[in-house]
This record gives structure tokens, C-alpha cells and sequence, in this order.
């Protein structure tokens, strides 16, 4: 049997059905389980001979829609998943890999396989904590596989029965029927995985031994709740504020490493502006209710429960989702005072980045419904939240300051942590580059020449790393370090040095303006047939700056702002001058592309298609950013306008705009509404406007109501 065959995600696979199970290696010398390591890996094990076994060697197999399967921990509820980066076991994550389960020519021996890199499970060893890995050929010994299904009850998972926490929820299950009606991965289906803090790579955490004032600090704090520097109060929030590029992420994902290794991170949510659901608030809180099912594993049959009973809570204000889905679960009435929890371990959710959340109302929702039930002293868990100071947040914040522990990055001295960040790297650099700067006078770069770069970077991570990233991209370093040397103070003479160094094609504008401005992130193939360019025009001009961009080598990986200050510098003229992209403009241009490519497949059903599917759900939010700029008028009166009308014409085609509506019909309820509201909204700024063409309104108008009369009907 060939690699391919081993990985036919359509092969017909009966064997293995939904269910707990034990993972043995079939190996005859071998015969290990698989177990859940200390650490989070994957690694050879053994089941006791008397009793029952133990919870870190059950494994939770879950077939989805396509045939693959997910396996879960039955300890830890996290996913077997490859490493994000290459070597290493196999480890359990919040994101689950979809795995191809297959049985060999052996019947009952399977072969588990990635179905996107044709790797499969295997176990290299026969000793006890040999890790589980992924080979590239299934035939070597040790990649066969034999599921054995456990029909027993789960051992005891050793909660304190002591925890006020626990026994609330414990008691909520006592009340509830034993056989809900509700598909059991709603939760993660809802979930935005990409949110969760080890999502990240463990690359764009701190550098360690830096940033451990603030982060000694913030532990201090999640281990008591209170303001011990100053009266010693009760304060379950801590907030975390600085401007961008100071780290603020990065600390952020130390702290929820450390709490999760400490097994007291409850949930996680790291917003990211432009990146779909990562920018806004409507998956939020079903996210942080899926995290809070893994790490308190006996809430996941009450959040059944209570999706079963509110089936359209994803849909809900935020509020109502915070009440339903955190407070009620998590908050047990009659604890008047979160000292009655001082025997248990605090536990905490991590959200960073709020003021990336797009939508601003829903954030002073979530605060001030938080501020609520702090009011109530009903909440025996921790908020660490990171964020900018920008006003909706600080006027928020300022209402709940004596319930609040604020730390301000601007209090903490940066310098030696970005000294020794530049030290580190420039190291590094040295070693990678070593035949190229053979030559160099050591020490390079000089301390004196370090001390200038970290002046420079007042007190910035951001400039520091793209400062690097931009050597590290020279082919001759030492000739690029003089001229950062001599560039002005801040990240914005650095972004201006890095575009003016770019060789710029005849394409570099209009692709690196939708690359800023598009509402989440593409692969490079879809960014290239959205704007209808050859994949190398559009490669070649994103490589100029990658020290800003980040340009995967794998395809099916998005294109990302290396930091989101960057679409701040470039949309803002007074900072960024002969590099300003001016949104209206280019959202108008998007606007155009997305109608083309909806047109282009006018009559087909183009759901599976990444490209198509961002078309049809975004052109009209591309469409209602045209009108946020204050030259509007001019705008309007421009070639950018005449096209959209253009195609805006053709695209009331009834074949066209039917395949629109069939498409959005297809796709979840949400986003019907969200196309209507937003059409409703263009309609409404229209009205304010003076001098806008008549026939503009007019199509957006009729589209309007025929896609609201379509949709009622079906």
C-alpha cells in the first residue's frame, strides 16, 4: 500500500467510531500505550494490569463530516496536534489537527496520518516516555496502530471537593437530564481556534530572562487577587496597558503559559485586528466558554446543556452570552467573597489585545457587564486583559478602578530587556551569516552601536524585532546596520527605510494595500486571484518586505502583518507621507475585485473555494468602508466610484447576484444577517451625504431588497 492510499480521506472506515479508547502501538516488541505526558507530549506509556486505567491514557476519537477524525485527551481535553514547528512529539493543543485513521493490510492495526503533509504517528522506541512522532513512511516499524475501546466509566479526576467552584458545578449537573439532545461539539465548532494563546509560536513570546519585572508582578497578582503594592484590596482584573509594539502580546502569552503550567488558566482569547473572527466579538465568549470546558473538564455536559436551551446564543449580545456561558456557570451563588476560594488555586482567563476588537460597543458591553458581577462579589476567578489605552477602554476601566489592579508598561524600564533582545540576536545573526562577516571587526555590532538602537526604539519590542528582521534579510549586514544607525528616533523612520529599500514593481501598491486592509487574512494563491495577478507578481513584491510581512513558505498559510502598527503607520498620512495607502481608495478597489471574482464563478455553487467564499461575504464590508474617509465627496466623484457603479451594474445580473444570494443562504445565519445590516447601514450614510450619485444608492438599494425578500422566503 502506497503513501497515497494510506491517506485517502474517502477510503470507507467503519472501524473506528465515535468513542473513548486506549492507543497501543502494535509493534510486537513494543505493545505501548499512548499517554498524555507531564509536559503536554505524546509519549509511550503502560496500562496498570489491575483496575482501571488511568485518565491520561484515554483517548476521545471523534469522526467529523469529512471522514477525518479528531482525538482529544480524555485528562486534559486538548487535541493531538503536530508541533507548529518542525521536530519534536506530538503535543496536545486547544487547536485540533484532523487526522486520517486507516486501517493497513493487518486487519485491526491503523496507520494515523496528517493528511496535508503525508506524515504519520510513530513510535521510534519500546522504552517507557519514548515520544510519539510524525515519519514520512507509514511501512517502518512502529507507525501501526491498535484501537481498543473503553466502555467504562472515566476514573476520578481528583477535583477538591472542597472548591466552592466545583461543587456549584457539580451541583448544576445533579439537576440535568442524563441524555441531552445536543450535538456535543458545538463548543468547538463555535470556537475561534486561532485565538488561543499557544496558537502562537512560542518565537513570538519574551525572550527569557527579559520582561520579568511586569511579569513577576502580574503572577503576584493572579495569586491572590489584590492590589498588594498599594491597600491590599480585592481586585480581580488586572489590565495591562502600554502603545502599540511594547510587548504587550508577548507578555501576555508568558503569563497564560505560566498559569496553564500552573493549571490555572481557565481560557484564553488573543484578538488580532484583520484577522476575521480574531477581530471581533461575536465568537468571543463561546471561545472563552470552549477553553473553560477543557480546563474544568465536568462543564462541558452544562455547556451542552445550555446550548441545547439556547440555540442561538452565539447570536446573543455579549452580555447575555457573559451571563449564560461564564457567570452562571462559573459564578456559585451564595459566595459573597472570593476569600472563601483563599484554599483553592485562583484561576484566570487571559484576553489580549481588546482594543483589537472592531467592535467597540460590544467591548464596553463585555466591561461594564463585568463590572456587574464584580459589584455583586460573586466571581471566584481572575481577568488579566491587555490592551492600548485608547478612551472607550480607559472610560470603562476608570468606572471598576477600585476593583482593578492597572499596570502601565510606560512604569517599566524596557531598555535592558531590548539590550539584551538586540544582544541575543545580533549573536545569532553573526553565526548565520559567519562566512559573510568573517571579516568584521568584533565586536558586532559594538555596545556603544547597541546602546543607539535601543535609544532608538524608545522603549518599542516592535522596533527592535523589525529592526532585526531587516538585517537579518541583508545579504551583507554590516553595510545595512550605519544607515538605522543614522535614521531618526521611533518605528516610524523604520517602516519609511524599509519601504524606501523595497525594489517596488508595478503592483507593490495595489498588493500591499489589500494585504493591510483585507477583513482577515489570505493565503498567497487567494490573494493573487483576487486581484487577478500571476502568483510570482504578487510573491516577488511581498518579498521585499518581509522584515514587515510575514510570507509563509507553505501555500495554505496565510499572509500577516508582522504587527498591526503597521496598518496604523500606512493608513495615516501624516506619518507615513509618499507610503500613505488611502483606505477609501483601496477599499474601493477590493470592493471591485470581489464583485469581479463573485461574477467570474456567476452560476456556480464556489463554497470550497477560499477566495470566492471571502468575495461573497466581504465585498459589501469593503464596500461600506469607501464612505468612512473625510474626503468623501471627492471620492465619490472619482474613477475609483465609476468603477464600483460599473460593476455594481453588472452584478444586479439576475444569474450573478442569485449565485451571490445562494451562497450566502448556504452559509451560516450570522452572516445573512450581517450582509443586510451592512447594506442597511450604506443606505442610511447615503442619506447624509450631499451630491453622491443617484445611481449608486439606487443599486445598493435594490440589491438590498431583494436579497432581504430572498432570504425571508427560504
Amino acid at each position: 500500500m502506497n503513501t497515497t492510499e494510506h491517506l485517502n480521506p474517502t477510503r470507507p472506515n467503519p472501524f473506528i467510531e465515535d468513542g473513548t479508547y486506549l492507543i497501543v502501538n502494535a509493534s510486537p516488541e513494543r505493545r505501548n500505550h499512548v499517554i498524555l505526558a507531564d509536559d503536554g507530549s505524546l509519549a509511550a506509556g503502560s496500562k496498570q494490569q489491575d483496575g482501571e486505567p488511568a485518565l491520561n491514557i484515554l483517548w476521545d476519537v471523534k469522526k467529523l463530516e469529512n471522514g477525518r477524525h479528531t482525538i482529544r485527551s480524555s485528562q486534559s481535553h486538548e487535541y493531538a496536534t503536530e508541533r507548529r514547528h518542525p521536530g519534536g512529539a506530538l503535543v496536545t493543543q486547544a487547536r485540533a489537527d484532523d487526522w486520517i485513521i486507516t486501517e493497513d493490510r493487518k486487519r485491526g492495526e491503523f496507520v494515523i496520518g496528517l493528511v496535508r503533509k503525508q506524515l504519520y504517528w510513530c513510535l521510534d522506541g519500546n522504552n517507557i516516555g519514548t515520544p510519539v512522532t510524525l515519519r514520512d513512511n507509514p511501512a517502518v516499524n512502529g507507525c501501526k496502530w491498535v484501537f481498543k475501546k473503553y466502555d467504562g466509566a472515566l476514573p476520578n479526576q481528583n477535583l477538591p471537593s472542597t472548591d466552592p467552584l466545583l461543587q456549584h458545578v457539580h451541583h448544576m449537573l445533579t439537576e440535568l437530564p442524563d441524555h441531552p439532545n445536543v450535538h456535543s461539539n458545538q463548543l468547538r465548532d463555535l470556537a475561534v481556534h486561532e485565538a488561543a494563546y499557544d496558537y502562537r509560536p512560542p518565537s513570538e513570546g519574551c525572550l527569557e530572562g527579559t520582561r520579568t519585572e511586569v511579569i513577576r508582578n502580574i503572577m503576584q497578582w493572579s495569586e491572590c487577587g489584590r492590589d498588594s503594592a498599594n491597600d491590599g484590596s480585592d481586585r480581580p482584573i488586572c489590565w495591562l496597558s502600554g502603545p502599540a509594539g511594547a510587548g504587550k502580546s508577548a507578555i501576555a502569552q508568558e503569563v497564560a503559559t505560566q498559569l496553564h503550567d500552573e493549571k490555572r488558566l481557565l481560557a484564553s482569547f488573543f484578538f488580532r485586528r484583520g484577522e476575521g473572527a480574531r477581530s471581533n466579538s461575536s465568537r468571543f465568549v463561546v471561545t472563552l466558554a470552549y477553553h473553560l470546558s477543557r480546563s474544568i473538564p465536568i462543564t462541558d455536559r452544562l455547556f451542552q446543556h445550555i446550548l441545547n436551551d439556547n440555540a442561538t446564543i452565539a447570536n446573543q449580545p455579549l452580555g447575555v452570552q457573559f451571563k449564560k456561558l461564564l457567570v452562571d456557570v462559573l459564578c456559585p451563588k451564595g459566595i459573597t467573597d472570593r476569600t472563601a476560594l483563599t484554599h483553592a488555586p485562583l484561576r484566570a482567563i487571559v484576553i489580549d489585545a481588546l482594543d483589537e476588537c472592531d467592535d467597540r460597543p460590544a467591548i464596553r458591553e463585555f466591561i461594564r457587564t463585568l463590572a456587574a458581577v464584580i459589584a455583586n462579589r460573586r466571581i471566584p476567578f481572575l481577568f488579566f486583559i491587555t490592551s492600548r489605552v485608547e478612551e472607550h477602554i480607559r472610560e470603562e476601566f476608570e468606572a471598576i478602578r477600585s476593583n482593578m489592579h492597572h499596570l502601565s508598561l510606560d512604569d517599566f524600564d524596557a531598555r535592558i530587556d531590548i539590550h539584551e533582545f538586540f544582544r541575543s540576536r545580533f549573536e545569532s545573526l553573526r553565526k548565520m551569516k559567519g562566512r559573510i562577516m568573517a571579516r568584521v571587526p568584533q565586536p558586532w555590532p559594538s555596545t556603544a552601536d547597541i546602546d543607539i538602537l535601543v535609544a532608538k526604539s524608545s522603549g518599542l519590542f516592535i522596533f527592535a524585532s523589525t529592526l532585526l528582521r531587516y538585517i537579518e534579510a541583508a545579504t551583507m549586514p554590516q553595510r545595512e546596520l550605519p544607515k538605522l544607525l543614522d535614521a531618526h528616533v521611533g518605528i516610524d523612520p523604520l517602516y519609511s527605510q524599509v519601504l524606501s529599500s523595497a525594489s517596488c514593481g508595478d503592483h507593490f501598491d495595489r498588493v500591499l494595500g489589500t494585504v493591510i486592509l483585507l477583513r482577515e487574512s489570505l493565503p498567497l494563491p487567494q490573494i493573487s486571484c483576487l486581484l487577478q495577478l500571476d502568483y510570482e507578481e504578487v510573491l516577488v513584491e511581498l518579498l521585499q518586505v518581509q522584515s514587515v510581512l510575514k510570507v509563509p513558505e507553505d501555500d495554505k498559510q496565510p499572509v500577516q502583518l508582522m504587527h498591526t502598527s503597521l496598518r496604523d503607520f500606512l493608513t495615516t498620512e501624516e506619518r507615513s507621507k509618499t507610503f500613505f495607502i488611502n483606505p477609501p481608495a483601496c477599499h474601493a478597489g477590493i470592493t471591485v475585485d470581489c464583485l469581479r471574482v463573485i461574477m467570474d464563478h456567476q452560476g456556480e455553487a464556489f463554497l470550497d473555494s477560499g477566495t470566492e467564499v471571502y468575495a461573497s461575504h466581504n465585498w459589501y464590508q469593503h464596500f461600506s468602508e469607501i464612505f468612512t474617509g473625510e474626503n468623501i465627496n471627492i471620492l465619490l466623484n472619482s474613477p475609483y466610484c465609476n468603477s464600483v457603479i460599473s460593476f455594481l451594474s453588472r452584478f444586479q445580473s439576475s444569474q450573478t447576484f442569485d449565485s451571490w444570494v445562494n451562497t450566502m443562504l448556504m452559509s451560516q445565519r450570522p452572516a445573512v444577517q450581517s450582509a443586510l445590516l451592512v447594506l442597511t447601514e450604506i443606505i442610511q450614510s447615503f442619506n447624509q451625504l450631499q451630491n453622491y450619485p443617484m445611481k449608486l444608492l439606487q443599486y445598493i438599494q435594490d440589491i438590498q431588497r431583494h436579497f432581504d425578500l430572498v432570504s425571508s422566503i427560504r
